[in-house]
């Protein structure tokens, strides 16, 4: 997601993430979270549409040959029953690292965003995407843009989410659903799973 950063920059937050990394003295409350989520860029990144998953299809059309028109509808209903739980649990992941940053982190990463060094940021990063190697003066401004804002903090709790997505309980639960329903149709249509 370009919520976060370009690659390239990962690095060069690390220098920052062990100044910065502190725990808030309080959560931040619902009202600043839905600020914080609002200001975020790339809303659109928020929406999961189902789709068919191409290496699950070649999977089972492997095992399954000559049933693809078949397989295709039945991943597809799969893929619309996943995304929900998908959505849920990414906006339930967001919500629970913003409140942990707590407060003063939040109304930075709010300004952030909102305010033209996001802009900055990302026109930079995308441009040392294709170089590699950032020039000085952009190096120099990124470095500016960083020390200004909790980004660090901000990346090093988004890369550690997986852990947390993995005691999602409701969207275990959701998926391990989604799963049986699809197992489910396949056997009704003959088709092998594994």
């Amino acid at each position: 997601m370009r919520l976060i950063l370009a690659p390239v920059f990962v690095a060069l937050l690390a220098t920052f993430s062990s100044a910065q990394a502190q725990p808030p003295a309080e959560p931040a409350s619902e009202a600043l979270i839905d600020r914080f989520v609002r200001a975020l860029p790339h809303q659109e990144e928020f929406e999961v549409h189902p789709e068919v998953d191409p290496r699950q299809l070649a999977r089972l059309s492997a095992i399954n040959p000559g049933k693809e028109s078949t397989l295709r509808p039945i991943l597809l209903a799969h893929a619309a029953c996943t995304t929900p739980p998908q959505k849920a649990a990414t906006m339930r992941l967001i919500r629970a690292i913003a409140r942990d940053l707590g407060p003063a982190k939040l109304e930075r990463l709010i300004a952030f965003y909102q305010g033209p060094d996001s802009a900055t940021f990302e026109r930079l990063s995308a441009a040392a995407d294709d170089r590699q190697t950032p020039p000085e003066a952009d190096r120099k401004e990124l470095e500016r843009i960083m020390a200004a804002y909790p980004l660090a903090d901000w990346v090093q709790a988004m890369g550690s989410s997986a852990r947390r997505l993995l005691d999602d309980s409701d969207f275990l639960g959701a998926i391990s659903r989604c799963d049986a329903a699809r197992d489910a149709a396949l056997a009704q249509a003959k088709l092998k799973a594994e």
